[in-house]
């Protein structure tokens, strides 16, 4: 029993599928030379809905889990946010927000799990045949909300990201006659833009040239796959692998925040008050948010042009020296 409460959400979601789907989803697969679909969508949620139907589930609400649960078992591979970092992308949902979509593509995997705090997300690929229509898509669940929405991003040649959050409007609007425009579901209170909006952030940072991300050494002592396990899953748990997202950056973020608040609290209030109203007076210690750098490397029309994406991490202002964010250089 206590393995299966350490067992990760995407995990526990798999194992509640009925089995057979996994067999109707490879006779699925047999199709796709016939229809073309891109190598970045694994299953085209057309096909989940057409599986779902077979299983008895609902075609309608339950295809595109099929479709994000099968791209996922092929890899099986979950990133696990740093909370303290968690926080901070979060807090920066309206950044980025002019960056070309193909970073995107960058994705180390064709489907991932981001787990942040008690909540994560399925993020995925989604191609209609039918439309040729391209899509990130987006599988938010919360526990602790009972929460399980899924979001979706359209995406049109080179678009940027916010071009791409306003064309999903679009086709909402176009699709619904609710009156609730912007986004006409809510999920915490939180409209559904906003809420694409912070999870892109984990996204983004993902893809990061500068990223920090190391391999779980705990789960790396169970983790065994071969390429056999990736073309034919036994969805057991050795399968998963899992990497530990920002850690040592939570933990310099943990830093700035114990020394802002010891500073603050060093610097009497009627003191405060008097440098308030003094021109030129030294602020209290505060955090400056991150935001995200981006540009273009190689020759254009060839296989070496590349979007960049750098993060640049909160800087702590009035601060002790040595308490802003190291930045990382992944060793190539």
């Amino acid at each position: 029993m206590a393995k299966n409460l350490n067992e990760p959400l995407p995990f526990k979601l798999l194992k509640q599928i009925h089995t057979k789907t996994w067999g109707l989803c490879d006779k699925c697969m047999e199709l796709k030379q016939e229809m073309q679909w891109s190598d970045r969508c694994i299953l085209p949620i057309a096909a989940g809905m057409a599986v779902a139907g077979e299983i008895g589930m609902n075609p309608a609400t339950d295809g595109y889990k099929v479709s994000a649960l099968y791209a996922w078992r092929k890899y099986k591979e979950i990133y696990s946010f740093d909370d303290d970092l968690a926080e901070i992308l979060i807090d920066q949902a309206d950044s980025g927000m002019d960056i070309p979509m193909p970073i995107l593509y960058q994705l180390p995997y064709p489907c991932i799990f981001i787990q942040y705090k008690n909540s994560g997300f399925f993020v995925h690929f989604e191609h209609d045949v039918n439309n040729q229509q391209f899509e990130l898509r987006m599988w938010y669940i919360s526990e602790a909300e009972n929460a399980s929405t899924p979001l979706i991003l359209h995406i049109e040649n080179n678009c940027t990201i916010d071009e791409a959050m306003q064309k999903t409007v679009e086709e909402a609007k176009r699709h619904t006659n609710h009156p609730d425009v912007d986004f006409f579901i809510e999920q915490g209170g939180v409209p559904m833009a906003q809420k694409a909006a912070e999870l892109l952030q984990f996204v983004l940072y993902i893809c990061a040239d500068n990223s920090e991300k190391e391999e779980d050494p705990e789960q790396k002592k169970v983790t065994r796959r071969t390429d056999e396990s990736e073309k034919k899953p036994k969805d057991v748990f050795r399968e998963i692998r899992k990497w530990d997202v920002g850690y040592r950056i939570g933990s310099q973020i943990r830093r700035m925040k114990a020394n802002s608040h010891d500073q603050s609290a060093d610097v009497d209030q009627s003191e405060a008050t008097t440098r308030a109203y003094q021109k030129g007076s030294k602020k209290a210690p505060h955090a400056r948010r991150g935001h995200w750098h981006h540009y273009w490397i190689g020759k254009r029309e060839t296989d070496e042009h590349k979007l960049i994406l750098k993060w640049v991490a909160p800087i702590f202002i009035n601060g002790d020296e040595g308490d802003n964010i190291a930045t990382i250089h992944p060793v190539k």
